[in-house]
């Protein structure tokens, strides 16, 4: 059995898990710890390990949680997304009962999170996403027995596709963004405002988990957004890193507002 760490907020990591999975591939039984309650979105119901989200939860309790709900299991392998030592510095070799480690990396704000944790993991394998800051993987490379650099796999937009949207003469500007409803409708009023601006009427179809309460655009919550890619004329999203690396191909007509995160540094991605 293996074990992957997907604490965190929003779809970031459970797609990057997701995708990691796919592309290596992993073919053993596995469970994602996570405390997303959207989990189910991308992985079945038994794979699960979840833990309700508390923002009043110090590192030590939520250590004691980890330790408890896997107490009965020893995994073959734990792969760590981001977060070397856990989302609040929790982990350690003592926490997770593995046969070895592995890091899965994009860039962190590593000045950020540093100070966070006290005692490093070794990781027999760090698969790294992106480029990351220099004292970040001076820390991973020394304490990883090799460094790989890895491409994520996305797949490819259904050629078969096919909305009624896509009929009509207006052309489709589309806004992408998983959460919170804040920034959603941020991006949306942006996207507005350039229409404004440059005096078009385009068709506003947002893709979203959140519901907004606007007669102005279209809302589906249950699209692949890279099946919208080819057929959009302009792309509202912030630079997080899945979103940022799905829409490689479509950057000429790629917006990006970068969103200002605590560890993950999309105003450095953006610039890319």
């Amino acid at each position: 059995m293996i074990l992957f760490y997907g604490m965190g907020g929003g779809w970031g990591h459970l797609t990057r898990i997701k995708r990691f999975i796919e592309t290596k591939p992993i073919q053993s039984d596995f469970k994602v710890l996570t405390s997303n309650s959207d989990a189910e979105l991308f992985f079945p119901k038994e794979s699960i390990i979840y833990i309700p989200a508390d923002r009043n939860l110090d590192k030590e309790s939520l250590a004691t949680q980890i330790k408890s709900l896997l107490k009965s299991v020893r995994f073959s392998a734990c792969y760590v997304d981001v977060f070397p030592n856990g989302i609040l510095g929790e982990l350690s070799d003592s926490i997770i009962d593995a046969s070895c480690f592995h890091y899965l990396g994009r860039r962190l704000r590593w000045e950020q999170y540093l100070p966070l944790f006290d005692e490093p993991i070794h990781f027999e394998t760090a698969f790294l996403f992106e480029e990351l800051e220099e004292a970040h993987f001076s820390y991973i490379a020394s304490h990883s027995s090799s460094v790989l650099e890895v491409e994520l796999g996305y797949g490819s937009a259904d050629p078969s596709f096919d909305h009624p949207l896509i009929s009509q003469e207006k052309p489709i500007w589309l806004i992408v963004h998983s959460s919170n409803v804040q920034e959603v409708t941020m991006l949306v009023d942006h996207a507005v405002d350039v229409a404004s601006i440059e005096q078009v009427q385009p068709h506003f179809v947002v893709l979203s988990k959140e519901e907004l309460n606007r007669s102005d655009v279209t809302i589906l919550t249950d699209q692949d957004p890279i099946d919208w890619f080819p057929i959009a004329d302009r792309i509202f999203s912030g630079a997080g890193f899945n979103t940022w690396n799905q829409l490689t191909s479509w950057r000429e007509k790629h917006v990006c507002l970068p969103l200002q995160r605590r560890f993950d540094d999309q105003y450095w991605r953006s610039q890319q």
